[in-house]
This record gives structure tokens, sequence and C-alpha cells, in this order.
């Protein structure tokens, strides 16, 4: 099998070459790399077509500043849809390719032909280059059967798609996307469910955290949250995540990838989500039709099962402040 690569930039200008570089090392070469400009500000373009045009390497980089800003997940659809190999790589701006990444997720998938998607741990660096740690210790991630669930990685989403590797043709049949949903969160959560996910806990890249990530390896303490009480768009973050799993859950339906038995307990939990955020998850649940005490929803089975005495009090004070915000 062979592989390509896509890389969605933006204002990327001082991390891409050393990215690039770290791919062009790699022990076994991609077939082509697929970039996609997002409407960068500053000299992410022109340092990617002079690298490009200075011709230091054999490679085929394939690059398109068309200067639309559609958003890191359209980027990456748009990139998806453009590549021709066997397997496709996701690759972050600002990250560094251990020089065998490739190799050993090329690996996988020729040890076990029933796998579409394998992911790796990663080594988080600052901008210094300095050490902070291993991304799944930082997102409390082991690599059982037990974790392997739906309903664990819709709550926890250990799959970061700068160290994921897909079958193109289970990538293509997975478009379009969901709307607002991150596409490897979309992209794990089918793996679960057709059984073919796989990972090596060998970490494979270097995952930079710095101030202009999209999206990083970021933890909010219980304590950070209740001196942040008042802030009204660390609530709406939090509401965010539930909005992207009832948007996930419904397209998954759409897709006819969810049973009746599991689809109804991710909307009974989905009902008491809404409750708490005072029904702006979505209007089309009505869990409190029986004109049940508020309190009942916190003594639901769906919603204590996935619940930590952390994340109850968590939610405790976000229904109370979302209707705070609401009524303000």
């Amino acid at each position: 099998m062979n592989y390509d690569v896509i890389i969605a930039t933006y204002n990327g200008e001082k991390y891409i070459i050393e990215q690039l570089e770290s791919i062009i090392r790699q022990t076994v070469k991609p077939n082509n790399i697929f970039i996609r400009d997002d409407g960068s500000s500053d000299d992410t373009v022109k340092i990617i077509n002079d690298f490009i045009t200075s011709g230091s390497n054999e490679l085929k980089i394939h690059f398109i500043p068309d200067g639309e800003n559609v958003g890191y997940i359209k980027n990456f659809q748009a990139l998806s849809s453009l590549t021709i190999s066997d397997i496709v790589f996701f690759s972050d701006q600002d990250d560094i390719w251990v020089d065998n990444k490739a190799e050993i997720l090329m690996g996988k998938f020729d040890c076990n032909e029933d796998i579409s998607v394998v992911f790796s741990d990663a080594l988080l660096i600052n901008n210094q280059k300095q050490t902070l740690g291993t991304l799944w210790r930082f997102i409390n991630f082991i690599p059982t059967k037990e974790n392997f669930r739906l309903e664990k990685i819709m709550q926890n989403n250990f799959v970061t798609g700068a160290t994921m590797a897909v079958k193109r043709d289970f990538l293509i049949d997975l478009i379009p996307f969901p709307e607002n949903v991150p596409h490897d969160y979309w992209l794990a959560c089918n793996a679960v469910i057709d059984g073919c996910l796989d990972c090596t806990d060998k970490e494979l890249i270097y995952y930079r955290q710095h101030e202009n990530n999209q999206i990083g390896a970021k933890k909010t303490s219980l304590i950070n949250k209740i001196i942040n009480f008042t802030d009204k768009n660390k609530v709406m973050k939090r509401l965010g995540f539930y909005r992207q799993i009832f948007k996930l859950t419904e397209a998954l339906v759409e897709r006819d990838k969810l049973s009746e038995s599991e689809y109804s307990k991710i909307k009974d939990y989905l009902n008491c989500m809404n409750i708490i955020y005072d029904r702006q998850i979505t209007n089309s649940f009505n869990y409190n039709e029986n004109n049940k005490p508020f309190f009942m929803i916190f003594f639901n089975s769906e919603y204590l099962k996935h619940k930590t005495i952390k994340s109850f009090l968590s939610d405790l004070l976000d229904s109370i402040l979302m209707r705070a915000i609401l009524r303000k």
C-alpha cells in the first residue's frame, strides 16, 4: 500500500517548514502531500510556495491556496477528496513527525486488513520544544478493549487527528463530514462502530501546544471552573461539546449506524444534558414532558452512568450559570 498526506494550513508561517521537513524525512515516503490554505493573513502561502519551488525535495506537493476560509473541518474534507493513494495521513501544520511514523502506522494496516483507522500516542511539546508529557497520559486514555466503545469515545474522543491514518475508501465513504463536528471525532466514532479502529502506544509525533492551536490538549480542572464560574465563554464551550454529540448522533442515525437501543440510550443521556443546559443543545427533545422535578434528571440511569463526582458538580454549576446567562 501507499499513502498521501493532507495538511490544512492557516497562519502557520512559524512552523510549517519544520513539519514539511519531518514528513520528507520519513523512512517510508508518501506518494503525495496535499496542502490547502484556509485564507492565511500571514506569509504561510509564500513560505509554502518558496519551499515547493526551491527543488529541495523530490516529493509531489500539491498546494491549493484558494484563499477561502472554510474552517479546519471543511478544509480537511476538501483535502480528503483530493487524495488518490490507499492510505491517508492527517497532519497539522505545526507538529513534527518522528522519522518512522509512517512506517509504523503502515505496518499496522499490513498486519490486519480489517483495520481502517490507526492512531498513535504523541509527545506534547511547547514552543521551545520542551517535552510536557504524553498525550494519552494527559487525556487519561489507556488502550483497552473496554475503552474502545462508542459511549466512551463520544464522551472523550481519544483519537487525535494529527496522529491518525485512514484507509481512503473508508474516509471517502464518510464525506461529507457533519457540520461543526471535528473530522477526527467523526471518523473515530464510525471506526469504533465498525470495529476497525486500532492504535499503537508509540509516541509518533511531537504535538506542539501553543496559543494558536485550533485544537490542543487543554485541561480545565474543577477548581478552575469554579474560579471562572461567571465566564460565559467557557460555559458556552461546554455547551458546544454537547451540541457536537447531538449532531454526531443524528449523523450516525442518518447513516443507519446506530441500533434503536443504542440511539435510545444516547438520546436519554442527551435529554438530561439538554435540561441541564436549559434546552440550548436542541429543541427537538422533550425529556421533561411529564413535568418531573428538575433535580430528577440527576438520578437518570443513563446520566449517572457517564458521570463522576467532578462532572456531576460541574453540570450542577453549569445548570445554574446557563440560566443566569439566558436571563440577563
